[in-house]
């Protein structure tokens, strides 16, 4: 009886030596995140890889002298990241293309309606709002639900009739809100609902691909 427990005991050991950790399994189970075939063929031959900062992770390209030294950079002051690029002249140009914004993970989205009016406000006083993109998400196909900061009231009327009619008007909502070419979308994190996203679309491929943000410490479930 006991060479038979101990037998048990060692056989035991041996199946649970072979079997892979947790960390083992999701090192398994993680498939590695390609570019889309479109931004594979727009930045041939930069460098596809992760690039962190400012709480956030993603996949980005990042190019050499022959293209610009085109790179997503962390831009902590926003919190965000920035497209930094040189121009013909060599100057350093930089565009931001993502900014962070927090709230409690309770709240509605728009808890940060106030945050985004600080830095993106609404022309001559109205109001916008953050409402489902709809039509305006870039990106329907990956499940994400994204919103815009777009305009309410008369406000609203009159941009969209600029568009029907081909009128100039400045953007109704600022620089995060809708725009005339391009699209800026808000999404909240799905592994950490305290903080929402706003991206920046180019009509053009995209130098990193936001479907693949994520946070670098999820929220606890």
């Amino acid at each position: 009886m006991i060479h038979n427990r101990l037998f048990t005991g060692v056989a035991a050991l041996a199946v649970a030596a072979c079997m892979p950790s947790a960390s083992q399994k999701a090192r398994v189970a993680e498939k590695p995140v390609t570019p889309r075939a479109e931004m594979a063929e727009a930045f041939e031959p930069c460098t596809w890889g992760e690039v962190s900062g400012a709480g956030l992770v993603l996949y980005s390209y990042a190019c050499g002298p022959e293209r610009s030294s085109k790179r997503l950079v962390v831009d902590e002051s926003l919190p965000g990241f920035a497209v930094e690029s040189t121009d013909q002249g060599g100057h350093p140009t930089r565009e931001t293309v993502i900014q962070m914004f927090f709230r409690s993970a309770d709240d509605p989205v728009d808890a940060i309606a106030t945050s985004i009016g600080a830095v993106s406000p609404a022309l001559e006083g109205d109001s916008c709002a953050l409402v489902p993109a709809g039509v305006l998400n870039p990106r329907p196909e990956d499940g994400r639900l994204r919103y815009i900061w777009a305009p309410t009231g008369e406000m609203k009327t009159r941009w969209e009739a600029s568009k029907e009619e081909g009128q100039a008007m400045p953007p109704p909502c600022g620089p995060l809100g809708v725009q005339h070419s391009g699209a800026i979308t808000f999404e909240i994190l799905e592994d950490d609902p305290t903080k929402v996203i706003a991206v920046t679309w180019n009509k053009e491929a995209q130098i990193f691909d936001p479907s693949t943000i994520r946070s670098t410490e999820p929220a606890a479930r």
